[in-house]
């Protein structure tokens, strides 16, 4: 969830998933009005089956946690716009909204997509796995004048895509929601950080906090270390 003013007034969104049914699987949006939520992103939003404000942000029907937008993993405002990044093992992508609008087209890539970066940031799959990308969601955070994005990598033994493949998690940074520039591509130097998991503000300093379990199962490490906090200071 996140509070947002691209409407014009603050309101409160909210991200779900659909993993079955006759509306279709994949992403969902809504926003909370004083008559209760209304479905801004949704197969059944309007008559027709196309735009972005269909269910998984324009991918219909046919949309599956392989292949399309999945999850809306993580929700922030910036630079006047509304971001969901969102889960899916065909790579991870973000898109963004200036209005907030239900209508058609009221949403665009930033990642992924028709956008100048490809899907997971870098386009690479899992070695482990090579139907599923190596780069699957992002958590995506506001600090000053900038947008962070901490990836989430597959670590997931049960689809074999285990420890030996990763490289470290990335940490991108825009300035603009549009443009975008990698902080770390391997996790500071640790290539056992499997995601960038938490972000907070304090003392007016960024505090990320790198992961090492897997993502979505009970496996950790082997042998098992311990959770990163990472600090941004300011160069001299």
């Amino acid at each position: 969830m996140a509070v947002s003013a691209v409407s014009g007034i603050p309101g409160l969104y909210a991200g779900g998933a659909t993993t079955d049914g006759d509306l279709g699987t994949c992403a969902r949006l809504a926003q909370l009005k004083d008559s209760g939520w209304e479905l801004l992103v949704d197969s059944s939003i309007d008559d027709n089956n196309t735009g972005t404000n269909e269910n998984g942000f324009g991918d219909g029907l046919d949309c599956t946690m392989f292949t399309g937008n999945f999850v809306p993993w993580s929700l922030a405002e910036f630079n006047e716009r509304l971001f969901v990044s969102i889960q899916s093992l065909d790579g991870l992508r973000i898109v963004y909204t200036p209005t907030g609008s239900p209508d058609d087209g009221s949403w665009f890539y930033s990642v992924g997509g028709d956008a100048d970066l490809p899907n997971g940031f870098d386009g690479e799959y899992n070695g482990g796995y090579p139907s599923i990308y190596q780069n699957i969601a992002a958590n995506i955070f506001k600090f000053k004048d900038s947008l962070y994005a901490g990836i989430i990598s597959t670590y997931a033994p049960t689809v074999g895509a285990t420890q030996d493949y990763l490289t470290g998690s990335q940490l991108w940074k825009s300035n603009d929601g549009i443009s975008w520039h990698s902080v770390t591509t391997n996790g500071f130097d640790d290539e056992h950080i499997i995601a960038f998991e938490a972000f907070a503000t304090y003392d007016d300093s960024l505090f990320v906090a790198g992961n090492k379990g897997c993502v979505d199962c009970p496996y950790g490490l082997d042998p098992p270390e311990g959770v990163k906090v990472f600090k941004l200071v300011e160069a001299p």
